[in-house]
Parts: C-alpha cells; structure tokens; sequence
C-alpha cells in the first residue's frame, strides 16, 4: 500500500502561529481585559486570501469575541470605526481577491513576525 507523505506546512500549523501572533497584543482590543484572550477576525477564515493577514485580526476577549459573534453588525461598524472605511473596504477587497495558498510561505511569514515581536 502506497504511504502518502505528511506534509510539513499544514493550515492548522498556521492557525496556530497566527493566533499566538495576534495574540500577543496582550489585551482585549475592545475592552483591555487580559484574560481568556482569542483571535477575532474581521472577515471570517473562509476567505483564505486574508486568513493569516494580521490586518484581518484583532486580539479579543473571549465575552467581547462570544458577543461580536452573535452581534455582526455591532462588529462591522466597530472594526469600521476603528480601523475607518477605507481599510476595511481594502480587507474586503483583498478577501474577495483568489489567491493560492502556499502555507510554507505564510508559516514563515508568520514565524518572522513572532520573532521580530520576541
């Protein structure tokens, strides 16, 4: 029987590598608590194009992620407001964009960021 090969860059791995990137600002965006801290993303992760884009994300707490959850249009007019209209509409475009995934490429990526962040 014929044994596929693992590959060495999975989209879990990157999942991982861009929460804890995110996560690393410390605190909830929205309310500046410190704990059950969680990955937000502004357009969900089925747009793989801006999955692991850090442009796409805010650091949240996981009572300001549950409520922005069940709440998408408080969530949009935030990230508008903080963020303004003109990115948001540039994430959205970007969204929106086809790309191939090349996970090697984005879990390097996200490792050199973390490391500059270290």
């Amino acid at each position: 029987m014929l044994k596929l090969k693992k590959p060495k860059y999975t989209k879990k791995q990157a999942d991982q590598l861009f929460s804890e990137l995110i996560r690393k600002a410390g605190k909830c965006f929205k309310c500046g608590s410190t704990f059950h801290l969680q990955t937000a993303h502004i357009f969900t992760r089925g747009y793989y194009t801006i999955r692991w884009n850090p442009r796409n994300a805010k650091c949240l707490c996981a009572k300001c992620h549950m409520y922005f959850t069940y709440h998408p249009i408080e969530w949009e007019n935030f990230i508008k407001y903080h963020i303004g209209e003109e990115e948001y509409n540039e994430l959205r475009r970007m969204a929106l964009a086809y790309e191939k995934i090349d996970y090697q490429a984005i879990i390097e990526g996200l490792i050199g960021q973390l490391e500059l962040g270290a």
